[in-house]
């Protein structure tokens, strides 16, 4: 309760923050705008450049406290995730920048917590740095002067003093201790933290001559502007970091900045130089995400002809689920097609599409400008809706996959967005033929529709020794000898069927089959109340989150995969990899004919596929399967057809010639004399 209050207060206090500021400037606009008018553009040339200098500085700092946290990242890598964490700070809360870099810094080998801490030490040592530089401005005020100027030396001497590395390597230490962050931390490593002490110096110099720049074309050139305008700024940056309900400090350093250095330079001035200023900041943050970023692309597709494709997804590994297994096939997919491609993806939770969609719009707007890539992927619907429009708005070519309920999604503002935009969609890519009509239902013209087969890579930990699988797994779930071991993973939710399966199809099959169920989800507890009204509970074994090993053995051991799939309403099975993987394991696989899995199970060739929600026809032919005397080879006969039809490499090549059929001729002809000049 607490916490939704504390966001709430954050966003009204932007909202509010926002507004007065506009306000002030619609108030003040015709003397803001006459004071504006006299700076000379060269100065204006001098605060752009100075800003940038400075964004770019801060990040070298940042990159130092992470060097001397124990981890080395090129500048290339620093820059990627420092500068796209940055775009959080003008989210409400004051954490986003961090969380972002702990998400972002998981792609370059940072650990959580040294992305955290390191953040966090940047910011200590930002705050502590511009309090030293702020003092400066205190100096401008007569009655502190005249009456308290020992103080000020006492505070400057003693700003400096803090600023000694080893001085300031304790005073962070004791702050992330009080703040409960220091226990995990290795001892700081001195060069490399006094490297980032001076990059904070020179970092705070220029930003604050962004401001002194605007500042001195205001006042005819006084050099005492110049040192109140970086003293000024850095004291209004502090504040705005201690009120950190305000989404970059706006609103509070505006006010601070009015407040220092109205009496000498005239409110409306001082107004109008501090809202110029943030917004050079602004496009200073997203200069530097598109020069990092597009920069390096630019260098690669200078020296590598080939064909140049991104990948963009909000749904990769580490999240577990289908989508981000579907994600991650299609990334190889692409690189056994291409030998590369670049991939643009969210790793977490979906709270985190907050930072993300517009840290990734930032990005593609950013490759667009470059013409960094020849063709964009987009990895679903959604991610389609919300960024396709991007690159196409720069006339570049994109294209996006349809997984299944990324369509049928029910809730109308989703379907009007999401339908809308995938109607405009030059080239639709469908997981299965049930996915591609839901697209055409949709109002996708069929002819720029098509079905991609799926591909997946194939389980190492797999065992083609199934004896001795099957004998560890009647082990672990003391299970007889004579048991007939059938199961299912995945998320327990309605269409998956498994409530189904044990309400319809376990009270009628013998008492030696065993159903392994591992996975966990809604129905949970429902499955597990019907077990035990039926009197299955010795027979049906919910298992709950297993690991990839438990996982992997489960489908080397188990007799039958079943997938009891049913229709609900807004909840389709767009295609169902969990099948392709247990056929590809070895494991006989039943699933119901339905939806996507019409195209995930082959009916005689990698599988058997039973009617959806007919009990006595699924009992029936698990019974007879049983029973065959050539069960064995039966499914070494769907593994081998599996593998081969649902390949990473055949999912690769039918990408790679859609993909070509929209590339730019440009490309194409680079691409091609790229591979003459190789074969030469």
């Amino acid at each position: 309760m607490l916490k939704r209050l504390r966001t709430l207060l954050q966003i009204v206090f932007g909202v509010v923050a926002v507004g007065f500021l506009i306000w002030a400037i619609a108030k003040n606009w015709g003397p803001m705008v006459r004071e504006l008018g006299v700076i000379a553009w060269p100065l204006v040339v001098l605060s752009c450049a100075a800003i940038a200098c400075g964004l770019y500085v801060n990040m070298l700092s940042w990159r130092a406290v992470v060097r001397a946290l124990g981890t080395n990242l090129s500048r290339r890598e620093a820059a990627s995730v420092f500068f796209t964490s940055q775009l959080g700070k003008y989210i409400p809360g004051g954490i986003w920048p961090v969380v972002a870099s702990a998400r972002l810094g998981s792609a370059f080998g940072l650990s959580a917590i040294t992305s955290v801490s390191s953040m966090t030490i940047s910011l200590l040592m930002s705050a502590t740095v511009g309090l030293v530089y702020g003092v400066g401005v205190l100096f401008t005020i007569p009655a502190l002067v005249h009456n308290y100027w020992y103080l000020l030396i006492l505070l400057l001497v003693g700003g400096l003093i803090v600023l000694v590395p080893p001085v300031l390597n304790r005073v962070i230490m004791l702050a992330l201790r009080l703040l409960r962050r220091a226990g995990a931390l290795p001892r700081l490593d001195g060069t490399a933290f006094a490297a980032a002490v001076g990059w904070t110096l020179l970092s705070w110099l220029f930003l604050g001559l962004g401001l002194a720049f605007l500042a001195i074309g205001t006042d005819g050139g006084s050099p005492r502007v110049l040192l109140d305008g970086v003293s000024g700024y850095a004291l209004a940056w502090v504040a705005g970091f201690v009120a950190i309900i305000a989404p970059a400090g706006v609103g509070v350093r505006e006010a601070v900045l009015v407040f220092v250095l109205g009496p000498s330079l005239g409110q409306n001035a001082v107004l109008g130089i501090a809202v110029v200023d943030r917004l050079f900041m602004t496009l200073g943050d997203i200069a530097m995400l598109f020069f990092t970023i597009g920069g390096r692309r630019r260098a690669r597709q200078k020296n590598d002809p080939r064909l140049q494709v991104t990948y963009v997804t909000r749904k990769f590994p580490p999240s577990v689920g289908g989508m981000e297994t579907l994600a991650f096939n299609t990334d190889l997919a692409l690189t056994s097609a291409f030998g590369h491609s670049g991939l643009i993806a969210q790793r977490g939770s979906n709270k985190n599409l907050l930072w993300w969609v517009p840290a990734t719009a930032v990005r593609l707007v950013g490759r667009s400008i470059a013409g960094s890539d020849d063709v964009y992927l987009f990895g679903d619907a959604l991610a389609w809706a919300t960024l396709g429009w991007i690159p196409r708005l720069f006339r570049r070519r994109a294209l996006t996959m349809v997984c299944g309920l990324d369509i049928t999604y029910t809730n109308p503002l989703y379907r009007l967005v999401v339908h809308s935009a995938l109607r405009r969609a030059p080239k639709v890519l469908a997981i299965s033929r049930a996915t591609l009509q839901q697209a055409v239902e949709a109002g996708v013209d069929p002819a720029r529709g098509q079905v991609v087969t799926m591909g997946i890579e194939l389980a190492s930990a797999i065992s083609d020794d199934r004896v001795e699988a099957r004998r560890e797994v009647l082990a672990a779930h003391a299970l007889p000898d004579d048991a007939v071991v059938l199961m299912t993973t995945g998320r327990l939710v309605k269409r998956k069927g498994v409530q189904w399966f044990v309400q319809n199809v376990m009270p009628l099959l013998p008492e030696t089959f065993h159903y392994l169920v591992a996975g966990s989800g809604p129905d949970h507890d429902g499955i597990l109340s019907d077990a035990q009204r039926l009197g299955l509970a010795d027979r049906v074994h919910l298992l709950g989150y297993v690991s990839d090993a438990d996982r992997e053995l489960l489908l080397s051991g188990a007799d039958f995969f079943v997938q009891p799939n049913i229709p609900v309403p807004g909840d389709m099975e767009g295609f169902g990899l969990v099948v392709i993987e247990s056929a590809q394991a070895g494991l006989l696989t039943v699933a119901s004919g339905i939806e996507g899995l019409q195209d995930a199970v082959r009916p005689g060739v990698t599988g058997l596929q039973a009617p959806s929600g007919d009990g006595p026809a699924w009992a029936e032919l698990l019974v007879e399967t049983a029973g065959r005397p050539d069960r064995a080879a039966l499914a070494l006969r769907f593994r081998d057809e599996a593998r081969r039809i649902y390949s990473l490499q055949t999912m690769g090549s039918e990408l790679e010639t859609t993909i070509v059929e929209v590339a730019p001729p440009r490309a194409l002809a680079r691409a091609s004399a790229g591979v003459a000049l190789a074969d030469a």
